[in-house]
C-alpha cells in the first residue's frame, strides 16, 4: 500500500470536505463519473491519489469558488424586518390603539425578500427592480415598496407619483400611501383629505378619517368618531361616537362607557352604565371589571369579588 505523509493526508481530507461543501452549493452538475472534468471526478481522483493535490485544489477553487458575503448595501440604512425604516408612517389619532405583535391563530411566517440598494439601483433577491431608488420597505410576502425622486413602486409596478408617506402591510403586501390630496391602496384611490390612517398589517385594510367621517378602505362607517379599535386578525373596526357603539357599520348599543376587542374573532365586550355586553347581547349586571381574550372569551368580576366567564 502506498504511504502518504501526515500533511498530505490532512490536505486531502480538507480538500474532500471542501469539495463536498462546494457540491452542496452548486446549482447543477453533470452526472457523477460521466464527466472527467466534473467535481465528482476530481474527488475520486484525489481519493485514488491519481492527481497532484495542489492541482486539484486549484481546479476546485477556480470552478467552484466559495460563496461571497452579502454585497454592501451602498450605505443605505439598516432594514431589519418588514418596514424597518426611518421616516413617517401611519398617523393614528388619539385613543387609537396601535397593533402589536401577536402569535396564535392566523399567525403568518415571514418570507421577506433580500433587498438592498447599491449606487441607486435596487435589487430584490439579486434581481434589479429599478434605478434611482432612495428608500424601500419590505413585507413578509416578499413584496417591496420603494421610491425614487418622482414615483412610488411595488416591486416593478409604478403605483403613482409624489408620495408623501407610504407603508406596506406586513402580511398582505398592500401598499398604503398619500400624496398631497389623496389616500391610496396600491394604485387605487380610497378618498381625499385624510387626517389620519391606520394600516392593519394582517389584513391589508386601512382605517382612516377625514374631517367628518370614519372609513374602512372605501366604505364609510359613520360620522363623528370619538375613538376606535381594530381586530388585527379580522379587520373589524369597533368605534364609538358621542352616543353609540358600532362594529363596522352595525350599531351594537348606546351609551358605551368602555369597550375591548378580541383580536382573533372581532368580538366586542363593552359596558354601559348598568350592564356588560358581548356584541349586542347582554351578559351580566353589577360588573366591577371585565376583559376579553383574543378568542372572544369574556372574564369579569362582579361587585362581590366573584369571577365569571362567558
Amino acid at each position: 500500500m502506498k504511504k502518504i505523509s501526515k500533511g498530505a493526508f490532512i490536505a486531502a481530507m480538507a480538500l474532500i470536505s471542501y469539495a463536498n461543501y462546494a457540491a452542496a452549493q452548486a446549482v447543477s452538475f453533470d452526472t457523477f463519473g460521466n464527466n472527467p472534468g466534473s467535481l465528482a471526478a476530481m474527488v475520486q481522483d484525489a481519493k485514488a491519489d491519481r492527481l497532484n493535490i495542489g492541482h486539484i485544489a486549484g481546479e476546485i477553487l477556480h470552478n467552484f469558488p466559495a460563496p461571497q458575503p452579502p454585497m454592501n448595501h451602498g450605505g443605505h440604512g439598516d432594514h431589519n424586518g418588514p418596514g424597518g425604516h426611518d421616516g413617517a408612517g401611519p398617523q393614528p389619532g388619539p385613543n387609537h390603539d396601535s397593533p402589536g405583535a401577536h402569535n396564535g391563530p392566523g399567525h403568518h411566517d415571514c418570507h421577506a425578500a433580500d433587498v438592498y440598494i447599491q449606487d441607486g439601483r435596487i435589487y430584490k433577491n439579486g434581481i434589479l427592480l429599478g434605478t434611482g431608488a432612495a428608500d424601500y420597505k419590505t413585507s413578509c410576502t416578499g413584496d417591496v415598496a420603494w421610491i425614487d425622486s418622482y414615483y412610488l413602486y411595488k416591486n416593478t409596478d409604478r403605483l403613482g407619483s409624489d408620495a408623501n408617506n407610504y407603508e406596506i402591510a406586513a402580511y398582505t403586501g398592500d401598499v398604503i400611501w398619500t400624496d398631497s390630496y389623496y389616500l391610496y391602496k396600491n394604485a387605487n384611490r380610497l378618498g381625499s383629505d385624510p387626517k389620519s390612517y391606520e394600516l392593519i398589517a394582517r389584513t391589508g385594510d386601512v382605517v382612516w378619517e377625514d374631517s367628518y367621517y370614519l372609513y374602512k378602505n372605501t366604505d364609510r362607517l359613520g360620522s363623528g368618531p370619538k375613538s376606535y379599535k381594530v381586530a388585527e386578525h379580522t379587520g373589524d373596526v369597533i368605534w364609538a361616537d358621542s352616543y353609540y357603539l358600532y362594529r363596522n357599520a352595525i350599531r351594537l348599543g348606546s351609551d358605551p362607557k368602555s369597550y375591548e376587542v378580541a383580536e382573533f374573532t372581532g368580538d366586542v365586550a363593552w359596558m354601559d352604565s348598568y350592564y356588560l355586553y358581548k356584541n349586542d347581547i347582554r351578559v351580566a349586571s353589577g360588573v366591577k371589571s371585565f376583559e376579553i381574550d383574543a378568542r372572544g372569551k369574556i372574564i369579569w368580576i362582579d361587585s362581590s369579588g366573584a369571577q365569571h366567564a362567558a
